[in-house]
C-alpha cells in the first residue's frame, strides 16, 4: 500500500517513509505517512499535494477528503 499512495507524491523519494495510520470509511482506507519533512495522508490512490507538520491535520485532510469522495459518489 505504501507503494501505491506514494507513487505520485514526492515523499517516494524518501527511504524513512512508513505508513503509521490507517483510517477506515466503510469498505475504503486512509493512511497515513511518516515522511522525513513531516506526514502525508492518502486516500484511495490520491495523496495530499504536500506535507502536514503534525499527524492531526493529516487525519483531517483524510477525513474532509473521504467525506467529500462519499458525497460525490
Amino acid at each position: 500500500m505504501n507503494a501505491i499512495a506514494l507513487a505520485t507524491h514526492p515523499a517516494n523519494r524518501d527511504a524513512s517513509a512508513v505508513a503509521v495510520r490507517d483510517l477506515h470509511f466503510g469498505r475504503s482506507t486512509g493512511t497515513i505517512f511518516k515522511v522525513t519533512a513531516g506526514y502525508v495522508p492518502g486516500f484511495r490512490g490520491m495523496t495530499a499535494p504536500g506535507h502536514f507538520t503534525n499527524e492531526a491535520d493529516a487525519i483531517e485532510w483524510v477525513e474532509l477528503y473521504a467525506s467529500a469522495q462519499t458525497v460525490a459518489l
